[in-house]
């Protein structure tokens, strides 16, 4: 699992007194702010930066610059090297990056763009450059000038390998007549892309044609299309869709569902570790947007990190949270620990634009993780069209003190009958073992509401989960629980979805969970 600490001084709209910092982690992270905020040129900093994480992927590389070795690499996709650094002084752009004992430290040249001053400090300690070597993803050094020691370098490799392939996704994405050849960002456009599409679903690698058939299946589920073919054009000039029997053009279609072709296929073909993402709600009815990203995330390895103006989608979504503003030349970034009413959610969540769809009934869970996880089995089940997913905020939501906002929630939906449903889990031990008294009061208030809630029989969301859709995740060495055994540590809540995904209908479909999603 990834934890890796960044702090970015001078780069861009950040500045050494107001730096950028973040943890990177797997999973969702969103950054919310207004227009001109800087939120977009954090995830442009890992694009931008890309041939750093190349060199520093390779250990010669990084034990050259960590013994002053001058090291060169350009700023990728940049025109003017310069406009990369903060204009409003003239120090270099500082990168320090915290991943487990490990912190590393180097500079970028204003000058002329070289790595300078790298440095490395282990449990707290600056190690002498000099005595800095990289064996068998070691740093072996000097320790206090008294023998050798050595630390685990396999982390920050690993973690520079991660960054070097890792795409981005700019907000203009129907771009698919730009250009012949060249990429537009990360995006694959024009015939190159067409000749790519049709190079995957037509040659002879059968992992390739089985992504494209994969990504074909994946967006008419989200769309609900009961036929969908994707086909590229006898003159490779553009991709003939077939919708449900009707023939057109790609550039017939909507942008909704061109940018869904667009950007899946890209990150499909480059088989991404993080997909970075500038406003993903673009185009996109709120509805959809939800499903954009997760469903994009299959595509990912490690994890999507979006720049968003909706706070619903980020709540919604978004396993981590940062908000973004610029008060005057530099920007700021803090964590986003601001908790709404559930009123406030719906209203961010534009709940009246889904209402106008028919989707007039809400599914309250614990926290983002379990929508992004009971999303993917209402889609196995063609019920995602009609159920709205509301998080409850956390096991610390969960007490009978929510009265008032559940009976605000009922007041929105028009206390309609059967509008609500609620789902929790029961944290139980054992079979015998009662709901602890903030769960069961929570259930009981639920009732006085007439809102149709229950607790889980088994004790949380992946007790469900079949061995072998969490093998196709976590490999072979990895079981599935018992029905009350704690997770502790064997994979990360972050990745429940992913395991979601990978089971069949019938796995969850004779279980309590899915008896309960059955009834929306």
């Amino acid at each position: 699992m990834i934890n890796a600490k960044f702090t970015i001084k001078n780069y861009r709209c950040f500045s050494d007194e107001k730096p950028l910092e973040f943890v990177l982690h797997n999973g969702f992270t969103a950054f919310i702010g207004p227009n001109n905020s800087g939120k977009s040129f954090i995830l442009k900093f890992f694009y931008e930066f890309r041939n750093i994480w190349q060199t520093f992927s390779d250990p010669n590389n990084l034990a050259n610059s960590l013994s002053s070795q001058v090291l060169s690499p350009n700023f990728n996709g940049v025109t003017d090297q310069a406009e990369v650094f903060y204009r409003y002084h003239e120090r270099n752009i500082q990168i320090g990056i915290e991943i487990n004992r490990i912190r590393l430290l180097f500079e970028v040249s204003r000058s002329n763009q070289q790595i300078k001053n790298t440095k490395l400090i282990i449990n707290g300690q600056p190690i002498n450059a000099n005595s800095i070597q990289i064996r068998d993803s070691y740093f072996r050094h000097d320790k206090l000038g008294d023998g050798t020691s050595q630390t685990d370098a396999s982390e920050i490799l690993e973690l520079f390998g991660k960054l070097s392939r890792s795409i981005y996704i700019p907000s203009f994405r129907n771009a698919i007549n730009i250009g012949g050849k060249d990429n537009y960002f990360d995006i694959n456009v024009g015939e190159a892309f067409i000749n790519m599409w049709e190079n995957w679903q037509t040659g002879s690698q059968s992992s390739q044609n089985q992504k494209i058939t994969d990504l074909i299946r994946d967006i008419g589920e989200l769309f609900g299309y009961n036929n969908l073919q994707i086909t590229a054009a006898r003159t490779l000039k553009t991709l003939q869709i077939v919708i449900n029997g009707r023939t057109q053009r790609l550039y017939e279609i909507g942008s909704g569902i061109s940018q869904f072709i667009l950007v899946f296929a890209s990150a499909a073909f480059q088989n991404p570790s993080f997909i970075l993402i500038d406003e993903p709600e673009l185009n996109l009815h709120p509805s959809l947007q939800q499903k954009f990203l997760t469903s994009l995330a299959s595509y990912a390895q490690d994890g999507v990190l979006f720049a968003t103006h909706s706070i619903g989608l980020a709540r919604s979504v978004g396993d981590y949270i940062y908000s973004v503003v610029k008060p005057e030349n530099s920007s700021e970034v803090k964590q986003f620990e601001d908790t709404p009413t559930y009123a406030e959610f719906l209203g961010e969540l534009s709940f009246s634009t889904y209402q106008e769809l028919g989707m007039n009934k809400i599914l309250l869970v614990e926290g983002p993780t379990e929508i992004k996880t009971i999303q993917q089995f209402l889609r196995k089940m063609k019920k995602d069209q009609n159920c709205v997913l509301l998080s409850l905020g956390g096991a610390s939501m969960i007490n009978e003190k929510r009265e008032q906002e559940l009976s605000e929630i009922k007041r929105i939906t028009g206390d309609t009958p059967d509008s609500i449903y609620c789902w929790i889990d029961s944290e139980k031990d054992s079979n015998g073992t009662k709901l602890s008294t903030e769960r069961q009061q929570f259930l009981d208030m639920c009732g006085r509401l007439s809102i149709k809630a229950k607790a889980s029989d088994k004790r949380a969301m992946e007790n469900y989960f079949t061995e072998s859709a969490i093998q196709k995740i976590k490999g072979d060495k990895v079981n599935a629980l018992d029905d009350y055994e704690k997770l502790d540590g064997r994979w990360g809540k972050e990745e429940n979805w992913r395991i979601a995904k990978e089971m069949e209908l019938g796995d969850i479909k004779d279980t309590d969970l899915g008896e309960f999603l059955l009834l929306i």
